[in-house]
Formats: structure tokens, C-alpha cells, sequence
């Protein structure tokens, strides 16, 4: 599990300034989770970016609380601390977040 967490831990962390990403897909999807003896559904929060050369490569992806304002503009600063530059066009869905 150690391992596990240690990978997932790399991949959320990792800079993003290797690769142009001109597109950037937003969504979220809910799924239920564990959570303390409680099974609360959550959002998880998904960003795919598409290289100059068309490949698709998830960029984030992290659980909240709900699709909010608050928690896409924290999950949009988190990539852009990551060094991901360059995005000249975003599709999302019209959730109000």
C-alpha cells in the first residue's frame, strides 16, 4: 500500500512543463467513497490536456467535497503551480463551478 501511495503521491505532484498542452478538458464525475464508516458520494475532479501532436494525457485528478467555484479555481491554481502553461482553449460542462 506503501508503494502505492508513494506513486500516487508522484503523479499528483509532478510538474507539467514537459509537454505543450494547447487544450485542457475540465469535468468531474461523483462517486461514492469511503470515508469513517460513511459512504458520502464526492467529486472527483478530472483535467486532460491534449498535446500539440493530439495525445491525451491526464493531467490531475482529486476528490472534493462538490463541484464548487471554490474547489475548480483550487484544482486550476494546483496545475498552475505545476508549471502547466500555454493553454489556449478549455472545455468543460456548464456545472455552475
Amino acid at each position: 500500500m506503501a508503494t502505492l501511495d508513494t506513486a500516487l503521491q508522484a503523479f499528483a505532484s509532478r510538474r507539467l512543463d514537459d509537454v505543450t498542452i494547447p487544450h485542457l478538458m475540465l469535468d468531474a464525475r461523483y462517486e461514492k467513497v469511503h470515508d469513517v464508516g460513511a459512504v458520502p458520494t464526492r467529486a472527483v475532479q478530472i483535467a486532460v490536456g491534449i498535446d500539440t501532436a493530439g495525445h491525451r494525457h491526464v493531467l490531475a485528478v482529486e476528490a472534493a467535497d462538490r463541484e464548487s467555484e471554490n474547489s475548480w479555481e483550487t484544482f486550476l491554481i494546483g496545475l498552475k503551480e505545476r508549471c502547466l502553461t500555454g493553454v489556449q482553449y478549455v472545455v468543460s460542462d456548464i456545472s455552475r463551478g
